[in-house]
């Protein structure tokens, strides 16, 4: 198997990817001119093209640190394959607009990272995937979604104010979550130590 073919493995637990189903399990809360789905085989090096130039752009303009290095494809595949990748895309073109990474951690279900192509930015791709990932999470019965925010970015903390996002202090948290927040945070060598928002279900 092929790493962007092994990319493709986690479509979402009851919800198939390239099913009809999968394409409208989350129909409605797209911005005008897209639709989100998940991660479809295929897609890893995509996504990682997407991402390099999405966290460039966003790491610009929203004044966060950045990254020591870009994810290798092996290692972006084994991180692909652990997570459930929510994916934004224009409905004409097929082009991937956007992706959320997320996975359960415990009783939440923990958004790791929402990275938007920087032709998107604005769109509303990003709040689209945050309700895309809430609506998931629902449906499994996760106490809260969580995201790992740049604190200090003020246009990032504008964007999960407006999500309903509440900031959570570190020194309130298990030593195993917190343990395992600071690993999945500089999974790919960031620098910096982002915050933890969650938002009740």
């Amino acid at each position: 198997m092929t790493a962007e073919a092994a990319a493709g493995a986690p479509a979402g637990h009851g919800v198939a990817a390239g099913s009809k189903a999968g394409r409208k399990a989350f129909g409605g809360i797209a911005p005008k001119g897209h639709r989100i789905r998940m991660m479809e085989p295929g897609e890893a090096e995509a996504l990682l093209s997407l991402r390099r130039a999405g966290h460039a752009d966003a790491d610009a303009r929203l004044s966060r640190p950045a990254e020591t290095a870009s994810p290798s494809l092996c290692d972006f595949v084994e991180y692909l394959v652990t997570r459930e990748i929510f994916v934004c895309e224009e409905k004409k073109s097929g082009a991937i607009a956007a992706y959320a990474a997320a996975s359960a951690l415990f009783e939440l279900y923990l958004v790791e990272e929402i990275v938007v192509g920087p032709d998107h930015a604005g769109s509303g791709a990003d709040a689209a995937l945050i309700r895309a990932v809430t609506r998931r999470a629902r449906w499994f019965h996760h106490r809260a979604v969580a995201v790992l925010a740049w604190l200090d970015s003020p246009s990032e903390s504008a964007f999960y104010d407006e999500n309903a996002f509440m900031k959570v202090s570190r020194k309130h948290l298990s030593p195993n979550l917190q343990a395992e927040l600071e690993t999945r945070a500089g999974r790919f060598g960031a620098t910096g130590q982002p915050g933890l928002r969650l938002r009740w279900l």
